[in-house]
């Protein structure tokens, strides 16, 4: 079980908000090893939250993506995602937007929703484990395309924006990979990546020294 977690000889660094850096990897291993650098009182929310999908989900598949963990179904796609922040651990349901009820935080993302565990009052058990069960039995979120959408093709003009280097580049890149994955059609607009639906703009990515934006 992931709870316990694994002991790596070497420290791991841990980006803005507290999450650590992990190399991507397939299986139980390079989660197990996110969730042993997990600093402070989150490392505890992260050890039980990843309990209960194993729990609700008998064969769930499990990978490192961009620093965070991944929990899909064999041959169904990605369900959902954990990033940790500094005030809150950030779970990310891909097609959250099908679930019954919502989880309680928007995205720009026309499907994603998101549920932020703080450590008052902690993880509402029954609610999250309803949300596993629902989004585990959906078509999840597959690079390849498998639930069906269809990708947008990456737009070379912005190319120089995903290659700047900093605290949220691991964000940017993930939110981009979303973003294409769901169909939205990427644009350089005001000098930023902006992401569009039927010619609607969606959100636009802009970042901060501190922070990143979606606008």
């Amino acid at each position: 079980m992931a709870e316990k977690g694994r002991q790596k000889k070497a420290k791991v660094r841990l980006l803005s908000g507290g999450n650590p850096q992990i190399a991507k990897g397939d299986g139980d291993g390079p989660v197990e090893d996110w969730i042993a650098a997990v600093p402070d009182w989150k490392q505890a929310i992260c050890a039980r939250l990843d309990a209960l999908i194993e729990q609700t989900v008998p064969n769930v598949m499990k990978a490192v993506k961009w620093n965070s963990p991944f929990y899909g179904v064999p041959g169904n796609g990605w369900f959902l995602a954990m990033h940790v922040h500094t005030r809150y651990v950030k779970v990310t349901f891909f097609f959250g937007r099908q679930l019954k009820p919502l989880p309680p935080v928007d995205s720009k993302d026309p499907h994603v929703r998101y549920y932020h565990v703080l450590e008052k009052p902690g993880i509402d058990e029954r609610q999250f484990t309803d949300w596993v069960r629902q989004a585990a039995a959906i078509p999840g979120w597959d690079p390849g395309m498998k639930a069906g959408l269809k990708r947008s093709d990456p737009n070379p003009q912005v190319d120089w924006f995903f290659a700047k280097k900093g605290p949220w580049r691991e964000s940017f890149l993930l939110l981009r990979e979303l973003a294409l994955a769901s169909g939205l059609k990427e644009e350089l607009k005001w000098g930023h990546p902006c992401y569009t639906l039927n010619g609607k703009n969606v959100f636009l990515m802009h970042g901060f020294k501190d922070y990143c934006a979606l606008l």
